[in-house]
């Protein structure tokens, strides 16, 4: 541990973790987090049918395959509701961990690009009102944990198990793309870095995104007879 956190670094991004998470922990929820919270309570009730329940928004009755989002998110919502509730508290609490992720991922990564500015690096951008702001319920910071993660998997020079690596890479660029579909990008930047990187033996890896989205598709179909993507 201390070699992985030296001088204290460890402390810091703890510190950055607090501050980020006590300015959001007992937030009131946004208007827009009200989709989500009904989204993932339907999910509580037909966990089979994600797509199929009806949503109130802006006093119009819709179905829920109308908003343009995945459900990744809405099932993890949905699992730790049904286990602490659907309260402000908890759900933050629940983001605290998508935050801390980020955190640690950005560090690690500025570790690789800026290691003498790591740690300034990372509380510039995590202190940033984008990132504070933005941690609410909504979907961004758990996405961007996910960015983080795909992205570092594919610089960190100290992972020697190629076809692990780019497994793992690729299951994240699926789950990012299951969570929002603004994550397709990822695909074609891992298939362009395994190209340029010749490692033309693990292209196949990239089949594991879009075998996420297919499987996906395949059951918006059973839902409700199209596919949302």
């Amino acid at each position: 541990m201390i070699k992985r956190f030296p001088n204290g670094e460890l402390a810091v991004l703890l510190l950055l973790w607090v501050f980020a998470t006590a300015l959001n922990l007992t937030k009131a929820y946004h208007i827009d987090d009200t989709g989500h919270l009904e989204t993932a309570r339907w999910i509580l009730l037909e966990p089979w049918r994600p797509m199929s329940g009806q949503i109130n928004w802006d006093q119009n009755t819709g179905p829920i395959h109308l908003l343009n989002q995945p459900h990744l998110y809405f099932y993890i919502l949905a699992l730790w509701g049904a286990i602490w509730g659907f309260g402000e508290l908890p759900m933050h609490l629940l983001q605290s961990f998508f935050t801390l992720a980020c955190i640690i991922l950005t560090w690690r990564i500025a570790k690789i690009i800026v290691p003498s500015r790591a740690l300034l690096t990372t509380a510039l951008v995590m202190l940033s009102p984008a990132f504070v702001v933005g941690q609410n319920l909504m979907v961004d910071v758990p996405l961007l944990s996910l960015w983080l993660a795909f992205f570092y998997l594919l610089i960190a020079p100290q992972l020697k198990s190629e076809r692990r690596r780019f497994l793992l890479a690729g299951f994240l660029a699926g789950c990012a793309c299951l969570m929002k579909y603004s994550s397709l990008p990822l695909v074609l930047v891992m298939l362009l870095y395994l190209a340029i990187k010749r490692q033309f033996r693990l292209i196949w890896t990239v089949s594991i995104p879009v075998l996420m989205l297919i499987l996906w598709s395949c059951w918006n179909y059973l839902d409700y007879g199209t596919v949302h993507i």
